[in-house]
């Protein structure tokens, strides 16, 4: 605790008395050579402010006082006191104050956790309810171009598919931000990635962008999804490249660090202390403000001319960092170009990916199919492309329905196919309750969110897969005939 005397005066100046050692050491100063100022001498960074006229009050009327002075830089806390002024004789006053630097950032770090995580709430909401909205945009779509027999029509219907897979392709960025998406975590070499990356730029920009390696980390092995990875050094990539609208240099570094606590300044998400690797892109574009920098990893905020970016590229950035228990740190200023660093947890390099599963074939019978899902649309659209692949369905917009058909038709049903988030009974209640009529049940649990949480501990739980929305024919056939595998052949009376 540092300790500052002053004691007024014949003039009624505030003059400085002394000091003890450990105010030194939190000033950075040697007090001995303010001794005989007056506080305005001694300290003139205190001229502007409240402080000389209550520390006065307080040696002159033994007036108390307390605060906190907090000093920023570049929108970072740069240094903190908590201060308490009291007289300790007439005419004299002591101020006691300590440094609260590191509980201020601390605080700071919260705070912005805390606001990131009601957005990413906010975000997976969004991307959730319209992913139902695009299951029935995309599905009868794919109904009307197999059905029209117009070519105009046909065509029509393909443009509308594609836009709506670029719209899905948008809210899974919405779903990394949240990680709520559809993840497979295996070995990756963030080198291997890295490369892929750089030649996707280099195709994209030619000769505008001139891009350099330095590739040191070893070993360059995490933990992760590749294809989330890779879409986010992409990311970064192209938004680099967009900061340099008259070309530039892009580097990459990659290194192995290891990060104890008193590293956190400056880094966002940091869950421990550890061995990482760290990816560093920088460029020598226009560079950024501190307020924009403030701001940049959440969703849909862009600096972008309209039309020209969504805002969710740094927020699915974000995300992935986060999703990988990760850190992430930015430095930039106007001018100066920007560099972006990227912590991923280092893992031995004798863990082996995992080999891709074949993908499943087509179902070779016909299937009796319970639909529960709350959404009008959804259960629509899913019936027709259910019954176009030749599949009988029993519809259901509620949990508490569903399990009453499942009841009395339970022996007449082969597959279960349930929707995840529904008002009153959820998904995780109804098939519960649909397996404690039958135990053996054959159930595919439906989600706009993606396998995470809850919808992974539902599959892990007992269900025999997950159909994310929105969701193609191509993917319901599939996703079918893997369930028929485990679906007892039925014998109708």
């Amino acid at each position: 605790m540092g300790i500052h005397l002053y004691a007024l005066d014949d003039h009624d100046r505030l003059v400085f008395e002394g000091g003890n050692p450990a105010a030194d050491v939190l000033l950075g100063v040697d007090h001995r050579a303010y001794v005989g100022k007056t506080i305005e001498e001694a300290f003139p960074p205190l001229v502007a402010t409240e402080v000389p006229a209550r520390y006065r009050a307080a040696a002159e009327q033994g007036e108390r006082w307390s605060t906190e002075q907090i000093e920023y830089e570049d929108d970072q806390v740069k240094g903190a006191f908590e201060v308490h002024a009291f007289q300790t004789a007439p005419r004299r006053m002591a101020a006691l104050f300590l440094d609260i630097s590191e509980r201020k950032r601390m605080e700071a770090r919260l705070r912005q956790s805390e606001k990131m995580e009601a957005i990413g709430q906010l975000a997976g909401g969004i991307a959730h309810d319209f992913n139902n909205q695009l299951t029935g945009i995309m599905g009868y779509a794919e109904l009307l171009a197999s059905s029209a027999t117009d070519p105009a029509l046909r065509d029509y219907a393909a443009k509308v598919l594609r836009l709506a897979s670029r719209s899905a392709q948008l809210t899974n960025q919405l779903l990394t931000f949240a990680r709520k998406g559809s993840y497979r975590f295996v070995a990756v070499d963030l080198h291997a990635i890295l490369s892929e990356v750089v030649e996707l730029l280099q195709t994209t920009m030619g000769d505008r962008v001139h891009i350099a390696c330095d590739l040191q980390a070893a070993p360059s092995t995490t933990r992760g999804d590749p294809t989330v990875l890779q879409s986010a050094f992409l990311n970064l990539g192209i938004n680099a490249c967009d900061a340099m609208p008259d070309g530039g240099n892009l580097f990459l570094e990659t290194s192995v660090v290891d990060l104890k606590g008193e590293q956190a300044d400056g880094l966002l998400l940091r869950q421990t202390s550890g061995r990482f690797v760290l990816v560093r892109m920088s460029d020598t574009g226009i560079g950024m403000d501190a307020q924009t920098r403030k701001h940049i990893f959440e969703p849909f905020f862009t600096t972008k001319a309209p039309g020209r970016g969504t805002g969710m590229g740094l927020a699915a950035v974000y995300g992935a960092v986060r999703l990988h228990q990760g850190a992430i740190g930015v430095d930039s200023a106007v001018g100066e170009g920007t560099s972006f660093r990227l912590y991923l947890p280092c893992v031995d390099t004798s863990v082996k990916p995992e080999p891709r599963r074949p993908a499943a074939s087509a179902a070779k019978r016909a299937l009796r199919i319970l639909l529960v899902d709350d959404d009008l649309t959804v259960r629509d659209v899913s019936r027709q492309m259910i019954e176009s692949l030749g599949h009988e369905v029993l519809c259901c917009e509620s949990g508490t329905q569903a399990v009453a058909e499942y009841a009395e038709r339970w022996r007449e049903i082969d597959l279960a196919i349930v929707d995840l988030v529904m008002p009153g009974m959820d998904g995780r209640e109804t098939f519960d309750a649909l397996r404690n009529i039958n135990p053996a049940i054959v159930a595919l649990l439906a989600t706009g969110y993606g396998i995470h949480g809850e919808a992974h501990d539902v599959v892990r739980d007992g269900m025999c897969g997950l159909l994310e929305k929105p969701f193609s024919m191509e993917e319901l056939a599939s996703k079918l005939a893997s369930a028929m595998r485990v679906v007892p052949r039925r014998r109708d009376p």
